[in-house]
């Protein structure tokens, strides 16, 4: 007899191919006990579907949405246009991940870069591409990962060293190190960055 979750696991994948937008939080729901295995069939099902190229019917829902700025990333574009506040996108994207409210910052800080460019998109995990469909109303992962204009120049990053560290050229001081030990990866990172 198979296990709940590889029925739960069937069924959403027949209504996918079906191209239906099956909601991955109710089949969580109902499978109880094994949320976790089901979880792990459904990222796995979810992350070897390719990205399909947007429809004409997407592209030109976006092309009303985009302003005519075109180095504008898209994602921030459909955000802007659609009257979303980052903190509401931010938010209820915890909420359907189930991410703590402590970790609010820096959520905020990956999906800033998200949606201006600076976060690889193919690092990011199928689940939050998932909710941030659910949330867009439409499939802003093929948005950003074909997008319909070259994608704007590299910009040159700048850090900014700590105000006691003092450069002087004749004496070349040893700068501290921003090789530190990395931190420990979590649950947060794995969303955003996957395996990098």
């Amino acid at each position: 007899m198979r296990e709940p979750a590889e029925l739960l696991f069937e069924e959403f994948a027949v209504r996918s191919a079906r191209g239906e937008h099956p909601d991955v939080r109710d089949y969580l729901e109902r499978a109880g006990d094994d949320r976790d295995e089901l979880a792990a069939l459904l990222d796995g099902y979810v992350a070897a579907t390719p990205a399909q190229a947007p429809s004409a019917e997407t592209l030109a829902t976006f092309a009303e949405l985009l302003p005519g700025d075109a180095e504008t990333p898209p994602m921030l574009a459909a955000r802007v246009r659609l009257g979303l506040p980052r903190t509401q996108v931010v938010r209820t994207l915890m909420e359907w991940l189930a991410i703590p409210r402590e970790e609010e910052d820096r959520v905020a800080r990956y999906y800033h870069e998200l949606e201006t460019g600076l976060l690889d998109p193919k690092r990011v995990q199928p689940l939050v591409w998932h909710n941030l469909a659910k949330i867009f109303g439409t499939g802003i992962r093929a948005l950003v990962l074909h997008p319909t204009e070259p994608p704007p120049a590299m910009v040159a990053a700048y850090y900014r060293l700590s105000d006691d560290v003092v450069l002087d050229a004749a004496a070349s001081p040893a700068l501290p190190s921003m090789a530190a030990a990395a931190p420990e990866r979590d649950e947060v990172d794995m969303l955003f960055t996957g395996n990098a």
